[in-house]
């Protein structure tokens, strides 16, 4: 992907993902892998990076509060 994704797209993805993958026991969410890479991000920006953490996060919570949620890794 170049360029920034739409929070607002992704958050509102985010909640009806994880409320039907909480029901098949799925609770451990991984936001983007590799922001690093210029597929990804390009160039890449820790900003942008952590600003798509905070939507997937509400997102996730809203659709699993007891969901668990962590950073990329390389």
């Amino acid at each position: 992907m170049n360029g920034h994704p739409d929070l607002d797209a992704f958050r509102a993805f985010a909640k009806p993902a994880a409320q039907r993958y909480a029901l098949r026991g799925v609770h451990y969410w991984e936001v983007w892998s590799e922001p690093n890479l210029n597929q990804f991000f390009s160039p890449p920006d820790p900003v942008a990076y952590v600003a798509l953490l905070d939507a997937g996060y509400e997102g996730v919570k809203a659709g699993n509060p007891g969901a668990f949620l962590w950073a990329a890794s390389e």
